[in-house]
């Protein structure tokens, strides 16, 4: 597709799936790559292309849905790790006459976990929320950045909205969501929206993924390594993806990876609704190396196997990285522990 502002290296595709939602967009871009196909990516580093990504779908979407004219446009933003895709600092950019009016909502899993959001045990809880900043007596049109996986975060915290929005006589019309994104995210919040009749748009960074066995992992193509842990079998994951993307992404992809990582934890500062936190980036690092070792053992045979030499680029990347962030950890023995029993 067509949208003037953009960047010659920005590829924007509208995506035709009737399973998932009718506005479905995916917007590549070298940065959006970058995050997704190099786990050392971190800290600054993140920031730098995260907002470089933003700033292309910002202008995306001002393109397709005028969203710079929108006068009751709010952002929320889902802590820890929605505000490390930058999609704030882009808008407040591209429109630095209009103040973004910004939202905040936590909703935390009772039980925490690494790579593991299958557990049905697991409750979520909503410990901060912010929303003094809904315009009252109007229609609202909510930016939602955020990893979208199962959806289910996603689904408290827009419900959560629109008690909110409710309680000030507003009423949200439209939601945009941004970031990667998975299909049970999109399915699970397409029935949201038509039971709240509220419209939903998504900017999917770089693919559509189909969603790992632990519901955490969001690749582009790849070995299913938590099913692999599970049942000592092989499955295979796709994503729906453009195939110039593709074509882009072959040179630099471990198959299997996940494209977010622990996207908080590649984070340097991370606001929690009261203070700012420490990301833990040793630990990020540490798991990212350890889920591309497990994918290289049972990938023998495949017809990616020739991806060695992306496989030991990334492992020399990462090690690296974390000799960079050692002794930063090493002041945070607690998360040292993490990256070893998984959080």
């Amino acid at each position: 597709m067509k949208v003037s502002g953009l960047k010659d290296t920005t590829r924007l595709y509208k995506v035709k799936r009737p399973e998932l939602i009718d506005d479905l967009y995916i917007i590549d871009t070298p940065s959006g790559r970058d995050v997704a196909c190099k786990p050392h990516i971190v800290g600054k580093a993140l920031e730098s292309v995260c907002f470089e990504a933003a700033l292309e779908a910002t202008k995306a979407m001002n393109g397709l849905l005028n969203v710079s004219k929108e006068e009751s446009i709010v952002m929320e933003h889902i802590l820890r790790a929605a505000p490390g895709y930058e999609l704030h600092r882009a808008f407040e950019n591209l429109n630095p006459k209009n103040r973004l009016r910004q939202v905040w909502i936590r909703p935390r899993y009772t039980i925490p976990s690494y790579r593991d959001h299958g557990d049905h045990s697991r409750r979520l809880e909503v410990v901060h929320e912010d929303f003094r900043e809904f315009p009252s007596n109007t229609s609202i049109t909510l930016i939602k950045p955020d990893t979208e996986a199962t959806g289910a975060s996603s689904e408290k915290a827009l419900r959560e909205a629109l008690e909110e929005a409710e309680k000030v006589g507003s009423k949200i019309e439209k939601v945009i969501l941004y970031g990667f994104i998975a299909r049970d995210a999109l399915q699970l919040l397409k029935e949201t929206a038509e039971e709240n009749d509220f419209s939903l748009i998504a900017f999917a960074m770089e693919d559509v993924m189909e969603l790992a066995h632990n519901k955490y992992d969001m690749t582009l193509y790849g070995l299913d390594f938590s099913y692999w842990e599970r049942f000592r079998e092989p499955s295979k994951l796709s994503s729906t993806v453009p195939y110039e993307v593709l074509q882009d992404f072959l040179p630099d992809f471990v198959p299997g990876s996940d494209q977010p990582g622990d996207f908080s934890s590649r984070q340097s500062r991370l606001f929690n609704g009261n203070k700012w936190e420490t990301g833990t980036i040793f630990c990020h690092l540490t798991n990212s190396a350890r889920l591309i070792r497990g994918l290289q053992s049972i990938s023998r045979g495949e017809p990616w196997y020739h991806h060695d030499r992306i496989i030991s680029k990334r492992l020399r990347e990462l090690q690296w990285a974390r000799v960079k962030y050692l002794p930063h950890s090493l002041l945070y023995p607690k998360e040292t522990f993490s990256c070893i029993k998984g959080t």
